[in-house]
């Protein structure tokens, strides 16, 4: 009895056994597959993503929408519908998605979605703040701010920031349609909306900066600093309040480099390649802050082959490796090969990625070489090919092919000007260009016959007929009244043995003069009745306004509402804040509109800046005549 017994207690834990070990493998089968999926490289193989991260500093996180895990992205990472990035501290990201950049900056979180009617890339801003630039191309893109869509138009650029104390758009150029609980309203270039955290729209002392970009780069092509131009609108400020821009190496501005007070509206500060913090404050006050980065592209060095080299071969032409020094943050290489020093006519003409390239396509002759670095939309500016380099080819009849070195002839390579300002991409306020001189500044290296300064609006300015011609100018060439557009400037210089070069073109972008606001507080207010006893004693209506900063005239215009149409009635240029209407019998029972435009206007009379309209209604009632009754005499007289 008692070894059955024993025999039944062995047989059942040996089954136990069996059991527990049969469960562990399969736990720990499933947690090897769940730590698998958890720590794999995050990337969706059956998803096609929406764009990419292009520039990253630090660390920037992504959680895919159906993990749990953050993974930290690299440069040219995937992103995907349903991602949320995060900038950790210290950090800045540049995402490109549709064409459309987007620079986040840090402790920023956001989600990449679809609009709801699902027709475009919808960025939802959690916290932090980051910048939108949109493009012409791809699909269109949405901002959405705790419940507020924000819909910039194309070539828009735009800041936004969100967080415990509310949110702010400013549109620094172009304009964007602000959405709340289903009414649309227009923020044009220079202009913003605030809300607290309770949706209360914020009236504060504010600027808002049309220049530079957010998280502006530029590219430094010469041996001068950058002229980089700070412009702003200012809002909410008198017209006796002044800016102080300050620019520092440091995020605490303790190593400051520019301290400038004493500012209205713009600013223009030369700077070295480098990382530079800057803000406008008013009375220790902040108003805007911001980064913008200066990149050297200088000291790009040809390697090889090197300078004079003679390459000698029998029946097949050589086959050549080309190399240079590498440029930070160049996106690509333009190599030019020619046989003449002037690059007239050229033999090879590529874009390359990697700084080396190797051709066997070049015949016996002397050639001529050169490479410029070239950067991404998001840089402005641009860098100038390297120093000429040559080198000879020559095909040897007794089966020589050797190397040796020979030096060329100096007159044969021309003098090359170089532009100096404004730089390449450069943006002035349409006022300043308007109401200032811009300065152009060159140089050359060498003795030249002749030289000409050409501007035009075609990208290939020496062609054509130029707007501004200049033959023998001097290096440093004022221009008055620039016009609104993209401008194209370079100089042509000829050499003594008669060889012709130019440097190449610049883009000179003259901003659109941004609209004087609409003058407030007007009266009569919206809707203004005009009844019968008010009509009994009064004889004229008075119009008037706020005076409107910038402006020194104001464009007032009176209609009456017909059922075709508005019709004018009257329309008058004044200096005051008021007009009069002196005979009120001129207008009929009715409804009617007034608007009033701010502009200013130069010494000539002739209208530089234009402004929004105020516009107003008002109606005068008058009671309609009642019929006439007339009385039968006969009846009334007993005939």
């Amino acid at each position: 009895m008692g070894k059955k017994m024993r025999k039944k207690r062995t047989s059942f834990r040996f089954a136990d056994f069996l059991v527990v070990v049969l469960c562990l493998s399969i736990v720990v089968f499933a947690l090897n597959l769940f730590r698998l999926d958890l720590f794999q490289t995050l990337s969706l193989q059956n998803e096609k993503p929406v764009g990419t991260i292009t520039i990253k500093n630090n660390i920037v996180q992504r959680r895919l929408i159906d993990r749990v895990l953050w993974d930290r992205l690299a440069v040219e990472s995937p992103v995907y519908l349903g991602d949320l990035i995060r900038v950790a501290e210290l950090s800045s990201a540049t995402l490109n998605l549709e064409r459309q950049q987007i620079d986040l900056n840090e402790n920023t979180l956001i989600r990449i979605q679809l609009s709801p009617e699902g027709e475009s890339l919808q960025i939802e801003l959690s916290e932090g703040n980051l910048g939108i630039i949109t493009s012409s191309e791809g699909k269109n893109l949405q901002l959405s701010l705790m419940g507020r869509i924000v819909e910039p138009t194309s070539g828009t650029t735009l800041t936004a920031t969100a967080g415990k104390e509310g949110i702010a758009v400013q549109v620094n150029e172009g304009a964007a349609a602000f959405i709340e609980d289903g009414k649309s309203r227009k923020i044009s270039s220079g202009a913003m909306i605030a809300l607290d955290e309770k949706g209360a729209e914020l009236k504060d002392p504010a600027v808002v900066v049309t220049q530079p970009r957010p998280n502006a780069r530029y590219v430094k092509g010469t041996e001068q600093p950058v002229p980089v131009v700070f412009a702003w609108s200012r809002i909410n400020l008198r017209p006796q309040d002044t800016m102080l821009l300050e620019i520092a190496a440091d995020k605490s501005f303790s190593r400051n480099v520019v301290a400038v007070g004493d500012l209205n509206a713009s600013a223009e500060i030369a700077l070295e390649a480098g990382l530079w913090n800057w803000r406008l404050s008013h009375e220790k006050r902040i108003l805007s802050a911001g980064t913008l980065t200066v990149v050297e592209a200088l000291g790009l060095e040809l390697l090889s082959p090197a300078r004079g080299s003679l390459f000698r071969y029998k029946e097949e032409q050589p086959s050549l490796a080309f190399q240079w020094t590498e440029i930070k943050d160049a996106s690509h290489y333009i190599i030019e090969i020619s046989s003449s020093p002037d690059f007239a006519g050229l033999q090879i003409n590529k874009e390359i990625a990697a700084p080396f390239f190797v051709d066997s396509g070049l015949g016996q002759g002397t050639w001529h070489w050169r490479v410029q670095p070239m950067f991404s939309s998001a840089f402005e500016g641009y860098a100038v090919f390297s120093q000429a380099s040559f080198f000879l080819i020559g095909q040897s009849a007794d089966g020589d092919t050797s190397t040796a070195m020979i030096e060329p002839e100096t007159s044969a390579v021309p003098p090359e000007p170089i532009l100096l300002s404004p730089a390449h991409g450069a943006r002035l306020p349409g006022l300043t260009a308007l109401r200032e001189k811009t300065i152009f500044t060159w140089d050359v290296d060498g003795e030249v016959k002749s030289s000409r300064f050409v501007l035009s609006q075609s990208s290939n300015p020496l062609t054509g007929t130029p707007a501004v011609e200049i033959i023998d100018p001097r290096q440093t060439i004022s221009l008055d009244r620039l016009e609104e557009g993209v401008w194209y400037w370079t100089i042509e210089t000829q050499s003594v043995n008669g060889l012709v070069n130019a440097a190449q073109p610049r883009e000179l972008r003259i901003q659109p003069i941004p609209l004087l606001v609409a003058p407030g507080n007007r009266r009569p207010p919206e809707r203004h009745l005009f009844n019968i006893e008010q009509l009994r004693t009064q004889r004229n209506i008075v119009f008037s306004w706020s005076p409107v900063q910038g402006a020194n005239a104001y464009i007032f215009t009176l209609f009456e509402q017909t059922a075709a149409g508005r019709r004018q009635i009257n329309r008058a240029t004044v200096t005051s804040t008021s007009w009069t209407l002196e005979n009120i019998s001129v207008l009929d029972r009715g409804t009617f509109i007034w608007q009033v435009e701010a502009i200013n206007r130069n010494n000539s009379n002739t209208i530089e800046q234009r402004g929004s309209l105020g516009i107003n209604s008002f109606t005068i009632d008058i009671p309609a005549p009642r019929p006439v009754h007339m009385e039968d005499p006969g009846v009334l007289y007993g005939f």
